[in-house]
């Protein structure tokens, strides 16, 4: 019970000093599990956005003209202004969708590549989709594109090497 506990509150630094070799193993099922959530949470984001337009389309749909034809056609205009901005959203949702499709994260690897978790001084990183943190019980997980600045710079990097970005050292402490 005390060593799951441990586990929990500090569980990545835990096993690299005292499992070693059964970090890797625990890390990729870790990255099974961030895949899921990851591709969960992109589909729940798409479907938000398509429920969003439908409602701003019906609800600009049901606004009756009044006498005051000028409020009419300011609150259509903002309607549209809206659900144009909620397609944008949706047209990037979707492409990281796509992007997310192509991505090969089952090919083991030595070196951080695209579809590479890495476990580094500043926390979990997936590198792939740019979507941002995810949690999973108090445990979380930065998704960042592999054309962003940190992953461009830790591409081709292996466990134990160091990356300097923006005057801070970023070390590599395991990859799945």
């Amino acid at each position: 019970m005390f060593y799951f506990q441990i586990i929990k509150k500090n569980w990545f630094l835990f096993f690299i000093r005292k499992v070693g070799r059964k970090f890797t193993l625990y890390l990729c099922r870790m990255k099974k599990l961030w895949i899921e959530i990851l591709e969960n949470a992109l589909i729940n984001k798409q479907k938000s956005l398509k429920e969003a337009i439908y409602n701003t389309q019906q609800s600009a749909n049901n606004e009756t003209k009044s006498s005051a034809g000028d409020k009419y056609e300011t609150g259509r205009a903002m309607a549209q202004n809206e659900i144009m901005l909620l397609q944008s959203q949706l047209l990037q949702v979707e492409n990281q969708i796509f992007e997310f499709s192509k991505i090969n994260f089952s090919a083991k690897t030595e070196t951080i590549k695209n579809g590479t978790l890495v476990n580094s001084s500043i926390g979990q990183l997936l590198i792939g989709v740019g979507f941002g943190k995810i949690t999973n019980e108090n445990i979380s997980l930065m998704c960042i594109s592999a054309t962003s600045p940190l992953a461009l710079a830790l591409i081709g990097k292996q466990k134990g090497d160091i990356v300097l970005l923006n005057g801070n050292k970023i070390e590599v402490l395991g990859l799945a």
